[in-house]
């Protein structure tokens, strides 16, 4: 009926969509576990200055990550509904954060 229909249309069309957005966050994943590893292997070396360089990107990595898995799942949101392609959603719920962001910070806050 119409549910099997729809799961038909959304595998058929939308896999591309959700496979990119998988793609995005498993290279941010892939960049921080290269990072770890090069910071751990400086860390023989004592070097304070580098020590902290290494913490500010991988801080800065991890809020990357969390940003985009809030973005890649809006905009998963917005391929559902409006059926457009993955990077057309991603702007359109990028832009739809930036001008709500004031509700989003409240009802994640509360």
């Amino acid at each position: 009926g119409t549910v099997a229909m729809c799961v038909k249309r959304t595998l058929f069309y939308h896999a591309g969509s959700a496979a990119f957005g998988s793609l995005v966050i498993a290279t941010v994943q892939t960049i921080r576990t290269v990072l770890a590893y090069v910071h751990r292997q400086c860390g023989r070396f004592n070097n304070r200055f580098t020590e902290c360089i290494m913490c500010c990107i991988s801080c800065c990595l991890w809020c990357v990550e969390k940003l985009l898995r809030f973005l890649n799942s809006q905009a998963y949101i917005q391929v559902a509904i409006f059926g457009e392609p993955f990077c057309v959603s991603c702007k359109k719920a990028f832009y739809l954060i930036l001008r709500n962001l004031e509700r989003i910070a409240a009802v994640s806050i509360v």
